[in-house]
C-alpha cells in the first residue's frame, strides 16, 4: 500500500440480514446538494454496473474492487485510501474478487452541478488563481486519486454531517461540500504536477543516457 494514502472512517457494516441485497446494497442520505450513499457487497461478484447521471466523488474505505469505468479503457485495484471522480454519465463495471472473505465498503457523493458551477464561479471570481490562464476547475480526466490528510479529512467530515441526524446538516453540509471540492482540485493539482515532473525526469534521464553513450563511443573511436 502506498504509504502516502491516508484512510477514511469506516461505518460498522451492516448484518446480512438487515441487507436488501448482498451486492452493492445502498444506504443513502439525502442531501440538498448531493446524494450520499453507502455501498457494501458480502459475496464476491463480477461485471456489476454502477452508473451515476451526474458528477460523483468515491472513496474505498474497506475491501477490493477490480473495476474500470466503462468510457475509459483498462482494468485497474481500487483500494482503501483511493478515491475516484465519476464523470456524469459515466458507469463503473465492477468485479468483487474477495468479498466472501472481505467485505467491501465505499461511499459516493452524487453532486448537483448547479451547486457545483456556483461554487466554481465563486471561487474563479472571489480566489482567482495567480497564473491568470487557469481557473479553479475539476479535472474529469484526472479520476483517479490517493486521498491525502486534507482530501480524508474533508471527506471524513461530509460523511459525518450526511448520518448525523441534525435539523441544520443541509447548511453544514453545503459548507462541507465546497471544501471537498476545493481540497478534490487541490489533489488533482498535485497530481498532476507530479506526472509532469516524472515524465520531465525522464526526458532528461534519456538525454543524459544519450549524452553519455554518444561520449563513450566516440572516446574509442
Amino acid at each position: 500500500m502506498n504509504d502516502n494514502k491516508f484512510l477514511l472512517n469506516t461505518p460498522d457494516l451492516k448484518k446480512e440480514n438487515q441487507l436488501m441485497s448482498l451486492v452493492e446494497n445502498q444506504t443513502k442520505f439525502n442531501l440538498n446538494n448531493c446524494e450520499f450513499s453507502i455501498y457494501e457487497t458480502h459475496e464476491t461478484a463480477f461485471g456489476v454496473k454502477l452508473h451515476f447521471d451526474t458528477i460523483a466523488f468515491t472513496a474505498m474505505l474497506r475491501g477490493k474492487k477490480h473495476m474500470k469505468l466503462e468510457n475509459k479503457t483498462g482494468y485497474f485495484d481500487y483500494f482503501p485510501g483511493e478515491s475516484i471522480l465519476v464523470a456524469p454519465g459515466e458507469t463503473m463495471i465492477i468485479d468483487f474478487p474477495e468479498a466472501d472473505e472481505t467485505p467491501s465498503q465505499c461511499i459516493s457523493l452524487s453532486l448537483n452541478p448547479d451547486f457545483i458551477e456556483d461554487s466554481l464561479n465563486h471561487l474563479n471570481y472571489t480566489l482567482p488563481k495567480v497564473d491568470e490562464t487557469s481557473q479553479w476547475n475539476i479535472q474529469l480526466d484526472e479520476y483517479f486519486l490517493f486521498n491525502n490528510k486534507s482530501l480524508a479529512s474533508a471527506t471524513n467530515n461530509i460523511m459525518r454531517i450526511a448520518m448525523d441526524d441534525n435539523s441544520q446538516k443541509d447548511i453544514m453540509a453545503d459548507f462541507a461540500l465546497k471544501e471537498l471540492l476545493i481540497r478534490l482540485m487541490q489533489t488533482q493539482a498535485r497530481g498532476m504536477v507530479e506526472k509532469n515532473i516524472a515524465k520531465n525526469k525522464s526526458r532528461i534521464g534519456f538525454a543524459v543516457d544519450y549524452i553519455k553513450k554518444k561520449s563513450s563511443s566516440e572516446t574509442f573511436h
